[in-house]
């Protein structure tokens, strides 16, 4: 009874929302949650890509699993657990306003959900049924077929099962490269997508084509310069998920392999690490995160349905581009898919790599464990230059394995979870002309094993108070091509550090996180050649209350060369570089109008003994002294408002920005249109000005302008290069349009 009561209490709260209210709804979410949540750049742009895609094609909330819950961004496996618990106890989900009864799920998350999801009564018979063949046969025919309609109340089509979608984007600008003939495509960039989604098949398909590139012609006869799609299976029986084509696979940690995002020091505090191995199909732009081959997971019940013996094997073979060095071995391999420039196109699919893998786990509701190794084949040895220390450690060889025990424990209150993995320690170059005492041993050459290791602890105290701590451990020798985990540096190498967090809703409509973060780095990495330590620290407010929503943060940056293994910072004594942001959001929100304002501060202390450039040291390894500057002083305020009716939602912003150098450079969050750029680094003097259409003519059709313009009042061109504008001013226009069938 105290469930109707809320439902009926939430239904008259929420209504349906149209195209253009959804739209701006979703844009409101993500920028919200990737500003609080701070992600790096290239995850930042991975997650709203998978998002946008998911969006594309909704999902019946009672036939998700826990894997659908949980592959989602920002949505962790407690909260994916409690829905399902939600379902166990009270049947299927009537309305996506019911997501508020679930206590761990915020508000951005409840929005996020119901852009992903649709609620409708669930046709799966019971679980033994399922196995048999004859209903297996037939549920992939139904969904290959199309028979299957998801009906929402009234009998109205709440999901679509295929969705086409466009994207053009059009300068008013030319660059240099155009003018001289250094690109050798047209100056637009352009995406066309399609998806399709069903109980137990999903298929996307993209092609992408960025500025500069050919098409249909040179190069690129066969039409756009990359193609990305995958064909997924989830669901039948024992087989929980089967992805052919192209992959993407995160494993623990991230210390063995992982090229989806990674968690950052902000959404550590919402976010759980997972032990157990997960596979996603991948159809984003990017084109250096992706396996090519076919991976499944298997999962069979050990006694109990809640204890499973879980199995993912994959291979992958796929062509990559490469710098080829005389000798033929591979100096680098090329990440940025770019193929605008003779050269560039030189590079594309110069070599090859295989990768097998996999990982055998086993889960139940109170812990979980799973062992997981990678083994990948380069045709010709990797040799990448080693000039500079930071790159001494730098993988090289034509094979790598790597092998790790991922792990976690939780009840109620507690969750531990972490990650250990071996590899055979990177090759130091002779002779080697530097003297970091305090992180090389052994002869030059060695090889041997090195290990690397990250450890995460959450105490929830209470309903409103949590904690969290992780440890890491990466040898500055430890050499994994895949990894991609949380730290400094990305990929799992010369790092030790300790991070502290906690969280708190204590205070009614306010939420309070701060967190610490320190690392020590023994051997030399970019920008610094002797060791050095870093430290962060964060605190940030957010308060929400009816239609008004703020967030105000403050953030502490340094960077610091020191033969000392300390955590602690510097502060004024820094020998590196330092930076202070503050930053606070205002968004207002009633009925058809909307409106928000973002104001950033960035001091970047005086800098000693620092330099931009790593050669800048003595032949004894010391640091030259550089030219020191004062304090930099930079600030970035930006004002948004919009108007959206049933169809149609305009959104119109202008920011305003002032920084006296590169290091107190300062990053906007704005709207975007769907797959877009929500963020944008800013610096100099100048002013942005943006404008955002949405149009649905029909249910299932939309379409979408923007057109953004940059000006600076203290230079008169932009870039350099074959990207140099001769002009003081940028106005980029992009289309998109989308129909669900």
């Amino acid at each position: 009874m105290r469930r109707i009561s809320a439902i009926i209490a939430i239904i008259s709260i929420y209504c349906l929302p149209s195209p253009a209210q959804e739209a701006k709804a979703w844009e409101e979410i993500y920028s919200c949650l990737a500003y609080t949540d701070d992600i790096d750049a290239d995850s930042w742009e991975a997650a709203f890509e998978t998002l946008s895609t998911l969006a594309l094609s909704p999902q019946n909330i009672n036939e998700a699993t826990l894997s659908d819950l949980t592959e989602i961004p920002f949505i962790t496996e407690k909260q994916g657990e409690e829905i399902l618990r939600y379902r166990r106890m009270y049947g299927d989900i009537v309305s996506l306003a019911e997501l508020s009864l679930i206590p761990s799920l915020d508000s951005p998350r409840q929005r996020i959900l119901q852009m992903l999801f649709f609620a409708a009564p669930s046709e799966k018979k019971n679980e033994l049924e399922s196995l048999l063949p004859d209903s297996t046969m037939k549920a992939l025919r139904d969904s290959i077929r199309g028979s299957y309609e998801a009906k929402g109340r009234g009998g109205r089509k709440v999901s679509e099962k295929h969705s086409l979608f466009f994207s053009i984007g059009i300068p008013t600008y030319k660059r240099e490269g155009y003018r001289d003939s250094t690109y050798l495509g047209k100056p637009y960039s352009h995406t066309l997508r399609y998806t399709f989604n069903s109980s137990h098949l999903q298929a996307a398909l993209t092609a992408a084509q960025d500025a500069g590139e050919e098409f249909f012609s040179g190069a690129n006869r066969k039409g756009w310069d990359f193609y990305t799609g995958y064909v997924r299976l989830k669901n039948y029986g024992c087989l929980k998920n089967a992805v052919f084509g192209h992959f993407q696979v995160s494993m623990g940690m991230g210390l063995v392999m992982n090229n989806y995002w990674r968690l950052s020091r902000s959404s550590l505090l919402s976010s759980n690490p997972k032990a157990l191995t997960a596979v996603r199909g991948h159809s984003s732009r990017q084109s250096s995160n992706y396996l090519q081959g076919a991976a499944a997971t298997l999962a069979f019940p050990l006694g109990s349905k809640e204890c499973q013996l879980v199995v993912t094997p994959f291979f992958a073979i796929q062509q990559v581009d490469a710098i080829i060095t005389p000798s033929g071995t591979i100096q680098s391999i090329q990440t940025t898919g770019y193929h605008r420039t003779p050269t560039e196109v030189s590079r594309r699919n110069s070599s090859s790599q295989t990768v097998v893998g996999g990982s055998l786990g086993l889960s139940s509701k109170a812990f979980s464990v799973s062992c997981n190794i990678v083994h990948a084949i380069y045709p010709d040895s990797l040799t990448p230059k080693k000039s500079e220390l930071y790159r001494y450690y730098y993988p090289s060889g034509k094979s790598f394995t790597t092998m790790s025990l991922a792990y976690s424990f939780k009840n109620k209150q507690w969750n531990f979870c972490g990650e250990t993995a071996l590899s055979k320690a990177a090759e130091k170059p002779k002779p080697a002309n530097a003297n970091l005492s305090s992180a090389s041993s052994g002869s030059n050459g060695e090889r041997g094993i090195t290990i690397a290791t990250a450890n995460s602890l959450r105490y929830s105290i209470n309903s409103h108070w949590k904690a969290f701590m992780l440890y890491r451990y990466y040898s500055y020798s430890f050499s994994s091509p895949f990894a991609n985990s949380f730290g400094d540096m990305s990929n799992a190498q010369n790092e030790s550090g300790l991070y502290l967090g906690t969280s708190t809703t204590a205070i009614p409509r306010l939420t309070l996180s701060a967190y610490v973060d320190a690392a020590y780095h023994p051997w030399a990495r970019y920008r610094y050649k002797t060791p050095s330590r870093s430290f962060d620290a964060n605190l940030l407010a957010s308060y929400h209350r009816g239609s008004l929503s703020a967030i105000m943060r403050y953030r502490y940056r340094e960077q610091q060369q020191t033969a000392s293994a300390s955590f602690f910072p510097a502060f004024n004594t820094v020998n590196g570089a330092s930076q202070h942001n503050l930053s606070m959001t205002l968004k207002y929100s009633n009925g058809r109008w909307s409106a928000s304002s973002q104001t950033q501060c960035a001091v970047v202390p005086q800098q000693k003994g620092y330099s931009d450039s790593v050669s800048s040291v003595s032949n004894d390894n010391t640091p030259i002294s550089v030219s020191n500057h004062g304090n930099s002083v930079g600030f970035a305020t930006l004002l948004g408002g919009g108007y959206s009716e049933r169809n149609i939602a305009v959104w119109l912003s202008a920011a305003y920005f002032n920084t006296p150098n590169y290091d107190s450079r300062l990053y906007l969050t704005d709207r975007a249109l769907s797959f877009g750029q929500l963020s944008s680094m800013v610096y100099d003097h100048g002013f942005r000005a943006a404008l955002l259409v949405e149009y649905s003519p029909l249910e299932r059709v939309k379409a979408s302008a923007s057109c953004s313009s940059l000006h600076y009042f203290s230079k008169s061109t932009i870039s350099s290069g074959p990207q140099l504008i001769n002009s003081s001013s940028q106005t980029d226009i992009r289309l998109q349009i989308s129909y669900s069938f």
